[in-house]
């Protein structure tokens, strides 16, 4: 998928939600890769592959929600196949429920106060409450997945949506689960630790990047 930009009242691009907890270790997916590798497998093309079952299961919902069809071209049929019985899930929970009235759905938005984009998987009103909806194609809800949400449910609200509840739904390709995100500030607060860290991570290499290209002169002199 093409990287999307968020852009700020200013004109200036701001990291997006994703970008920002890359800087937090994520030591079951080293286990795993080393476990792939040990076994032959390319992470890089199994990541693919379960990137695309993960996108086109988005779309799916998505499409159903806009009352649209997905457009399958460019697809394996056993792709297709995964990202129905994901999907599936997310139906079968949806059955389930009192209320559900979708609000919007795939929205970008930017926070201005913290500088950071993301796009928003789905607002809904769920059983009389406004939530922000994230839809995981994961083997699993890790701590990783309430600090994103949290950081769109942030967003949202700094953007005039008026949410109170988070609300993770696991729309794997052989389980189902959801997980409503309790402690949204503390998560929240996680977030900015990551993004305090991101941004000085950012400001050293710019240093190191200027460094070079003062050296570079000299070399040139």
């Amino acid at each position: 998928m093409p990287h999307t930009k968020y852009i700020n009242s200013n004109g200036q691009e701001v990291p997006s939600v994703t970008q920002i907890l890359g800087v937090i270790n994520k030591p079951a997916l080293i286990n795993w890769a080393n476990k792939m590798g040990l076994q032959g497998i390319k992470t890089s093309e199994v990541l693919s592959n379960t990137a695309d079952i993960g996108t086109l299961a988005h779309e799916i919902i998505e499409k159903w929600i806009k009352k649209d069809k997905p457009d399958w071209n460019g697809y394996k049929r056993e792709q297709i196949i995964q990202a129905c019985k994901c999907a599936q899930g997310f139906f079968n929970w949806l059955k389930e429920q009192e209320k559900f009235v979708p609000i919007v759905s795939e929205i970008p938005l930017v926070s201005e106060e913290y500088n950071y984009g993301g796009c928003v998987d789905l607002i809904a009103n769920l059983n009389g409450k406004r939530t922000v909806i994230d839809f995981k194609t994961s083997s699993g809800i890790w701590d990783e997945a309430k600090y994103q949400t949290s950081a769109y449910f942030n967003m949202a609200n700094e953007n005039g949506w008026n949410c109170t509840d988070i609300m993770i739904i696991r729309i794997g390709r052989e389980s189902f689960e959801t997980f409503s995100v309790e402690h949204k500030e503390q998560a929240f607060e996680v977030f900015k630790s990551a993004l305090s860290l991101y941004k000085e991570q950012k400001k050293f290499k710019d240093l190191e990047q200027f460094n070079y290209k003062e050296m570079w002169n000299d070399v040139e002199k």
